[in-house]
């Protein structure tokens, strides 16, 4: 009922991004190996979600972003360790994760889970919410890795008015 009833200790709860990947365990590091290279050979990201109708998701989200808009941003695995994994296991059970992406609350952003080998699911949206500082809280029933998904078009920032001001980098 939203209530917390486990909590999760320092060291239980093991978050590694993309560019950790060479630091991570072996076992956390091939999930989010091969989640990355899903990624980057999927011509759009509806190719990862084949079986989701990306359009009326945007547009039930009430957002005017279109499936070509759509980008990765970020790419992390996300694991647990201890009493903690054991808690998440059982069924009916969840955690609620924030993530500091520095998003505004007017962005359109889809949370993908790589549950399993090749298969992707789109977090429902009741589960994703982007707070005003920025962050965004996640809710999950399990954990590997997840993908940020937002429309390119309201992160480009290459583009600007002054002809001084200085252009962000990629990432």
């Amino acid at each position: 009922d939203g209530n917390e009833v486990h909590g999760v200790d320092a060291g239980e709860i093991v978050v590694t991004p993309i560019s950790a990947l060479a630091q991570a365990a072996q076992a956390i590091g091939e999930m989010l190996q091969n989640a990355y290279e899903q990624i980057q050979q999927a011509d759009s990201v509806q190719d990862l979600v084949p079986d989701f109708d990306l359009g009326n998701a945007l547009q039930q989200m009430g957002s005017a972003s279109s499936v070509e808009d759509l980008v990765v941003r970020d790419v992390f695995d996300v694991s647990l360790t201890g009493t903690a994994a054991e808690y998440l296991a059982q069924d009916g059970n969840n955690i609620t994760l924030r993530f500091d992406l520095g998003i505004s609350v007017s962005s359109t952003l889809l949370v993908l889970h790589n549950y399993e080998g090749s298969n992707w699911e789109v977090i429902d949206d009741d589960k994703v919410v982007i707070n005003n500082d920025g962050s965004v809280d996640v809710t999950f029933d399990s954990l590997s890795p997840v993908a940020f998904v937002v429309d390119q078009t309201e992160t480009d920032t290459s583009a600007s008015t002054d002809a001084d001001a200085p252009t962000s980098p990629q990432t």
